[in-house]
């Protein structure tokens, strides 16, 4: 029993610390937002050039087919390589770390963390 109590204090000592050396809340919900609106502007971009690939793909894959068609599925050695099949874009859950460490550094000399952001920054 005695030494749960003894971790949990402990524990509790560091996620204080932790706490105190955070992100506001209010900066850290800016970051996200501002980090997810621009993923989400990139993979729009990128849906709409996957949706075109996917149209050209179904034009492919037809021809493709017409194409083997005289080696039956008995030769399937002598087909040609299918086209390649569209990647959907994966861009919302991109993280470019590089910009993610500037605006949260920004963030901590912003909210008085500035000791913090140095300290982190000498390590590098």
């Amino acid at each position: 029993v005695g030494l749960s109590f003894r971790k949990n204090s402990i524990s509790q000592k560091i996620m204080h610390e932790v706490n105190l050396n955070r992100v506001p809340r209010e900066q850290r919900l800016a970051i996200l937002a501002l980090m997810y609106r621009d993923n989400l502007d990139r993979w729009w971009v990128r849906y709409r050039e996957y949706k075109t690939e996917c149209s050209r793909f179904a034009e492919m894959w037809q021809q493709w087919r017409i194409s083997i068609l005289p080696w039956g599925p008995q030769n399937r050695a002598l087909w040609p390589p299918h086209p390649p099949i569209p990647q959907y874009p994966h861009d919302l859950t991109r993280v470019d770390s590089k910009w993610l460490e500037a605006a949260v550094l920004t963030a901590l000399r912003d909210s008085g963390r500035a000791a913090l952001a140095e300290k982190y920054r000498r390590r590098r």
